[in-house]
């Protein structure tokens, strides 16, 4: 009993790292992208890689809301006070 509680520890604390490094790469990631559109010469590069950054920002507050395990009404409350800044 007490090695499949101490498995279970394990599995939660990898699941955290794995959830972290995600958050990392997501954010590192709208940082590249971001770059990319400073120096996009079209119109349509732009809007794509825009619509990429728009797209790995919602998939980065997902994160960050199981991170902190936000209920969906805590999750639309942090979105419904963070739209101005977006």
């Amino acid at each position: 009993m007490a090695k499949r509680r101490r498995d279970d520890g394990k599995r939660r604390v990898w699941r955290e790292v794995r959830r972290c490094n995600r958050i990392s790469e997501s954010a590192q990631a709208i940082i590249d992208m971001s770059a990319k559109l400073s120096t996009a010469k079209t119109p349509a590069e732009k809007t794509q890689l825009q619509r990429q950054i728009d797209a790995t920002d919602r998939q980065l507050d997902r994160l960050v809301y199981e991170l902190y395990e936000l209920s969906d009404d805590e999750s639309k409350i942090v979105e419904d006070a963070t739209a101005d800044v977006k």
